[in-house]
């Protein structure tokens, strides 16, 4: 862009001026020896349609528990603006990464129209713990290029059950410690275990079945990570 130039015959012509950045300007002129001028304002506008970019990115969060602040998503020009323009496309998000099963729980906003190029998405929620990425796609102009977010967690929500994992031997012999001895998990209400848990204990017992008292060693454990083995 030429912003120096030297008049010829009183008159100073700038040629190939640029601007990358949207937005309002007014451009000043000064010449030595001379007063300056300012120009009418005008207006930059974002260039066609690049890329994709997180505004929001997911942050943690608990399972079962809407995803907040809601994320959201820009289409922008090569240049980084916002389409600002556009109040038609519309935008799709898929889980990138996921733990095993991990899945978007029903009700979860995944499409979004933008508004003046923004798409927010909001109502998401996962039940299964574990570390996920997220990445979002334009449904309208698959060419503009996709975005990935970055990896969040999603923590289990509080515990609310004792599961199984490992059930005592289906046979056993009078007066010998069962070949299979139980392991018990602290679980919340979607089946993910309270890693966090170190300190709470389990407590077993005989059932309802049966009539002699149940021995062992030691029929309290500790949690480690959630999980006590017996």
């Amino acid at each position: 862009s030429s912003t120096s130039v030297t008049a010829v015959s009183g008159v100073a012509t700038f040629t190939n001026l640029i601007l990358n950045t949207a937005g309002s300007y007014t451009l000043a002129a000064s010449a030595s020896g001379d007063g300056g001028a300012t120009s009418s304002s005008f207006q930059v506008t974002a260039a066609a349609a690049d890329h994709l970019v997180f505004a929001q990115q997911p942050t943690v969060t608990v399972a079962g528990v809407v995803i907040n602040p809601a994320v959201t998503a820009d289409i922008v020009d090569t240049f980084g603006n916002v389409e600002l323009g556009d109040s038609t496309s519309s935008l799709n998000l898929v889980l990138n990464t996921n733990p095993s099963g991990g899945a978007f729980a029903s009700g979860s906003t995944t499409t979004a129209t933008v508004s003046a190029g923004v798409a927010s998405f909001s109502n998401l929620v996962l039940d299964i713990a574990g570390t996920y990425s997220l990445r979002v796609t334009d449904g309208t102009v698959p060419a503009v290029t996709s975005a990935t977010s970055i990896n969040f967690a999603v923590n289990p929500a509080g515990a609310a059950q004792l599961i199984l994992t490992t059930q005592p031997s289906a046979t056993a012999t009078a007066g010998v410690a069962f070949a299979q001895q139980p392991v018990v998990a602290e679980e919340d209400t979607f089946g993910n275990v309270i890693t966090t848990d170190s300190t709470h204990t389990i407590t077993v017992a005989r059932g309802s079945h049966g009539t002699a008292s149940l021995q062992g060693s030691n029929l309290t454990a500790t949690l480690i990570n959630g999980v006590a083995t017996l």
